[in-house]
């Protein structure tokens, strides 16, 4: 992960139905430099306005990569806004991705509270 850029948590994530259209149907895919920004709903978030509400997630994996449905992966994380996450950012916590539906699930492996600096 680029030294500017730290990650809050690891998380293990599985591909439960992948991306609804499209080439990559079925699938979650990174490009050549391993990220992904997708918007998520962590355990614990109210609903604003009554639609969920969703915080950008940015998911570091490393290198280009392509996730199949039922296949899992370690990737460390990072919240676009913290200050709206850090009392629900902790071990064992679940959290959905979302792309036209929730397409993955992951869980809160490590957390890394000495890269919340911002806060």
């Amino acid at each position: 992960m680029d030294n500017e850029i730290k990650p809050h948590f690891k998380a293990k994530t599985t591909v439960t139905r992948g991306r609804k259209y499209g080439p990559d149907k079925g699938k979650f895919t990174f490009g050549e430099d391993g990220w992904r920004v997708i918007p998520t709903q962590i355990d614990g978030m109210q609903e604003l306005y009554g639609e969920m509400a969703r915080g950008s997630l940015g998911i570091y994996v490393g290198k280009e990569s392509v996730f199949e449905k039922g296949e899992s992966f370690d990737a460390e994380c990072r919240y676009a806004v913290l200050e709206a996450y850090t009392s629900l950012i902790k071990l064992g916590a679940e959290f959905k991705l979302w792309d036209g539906g929730f397409f993955a699930v992951g869980v809160i492996t490590e957390v890394y509270k000495e890269n919340w600096i911002e806060i």
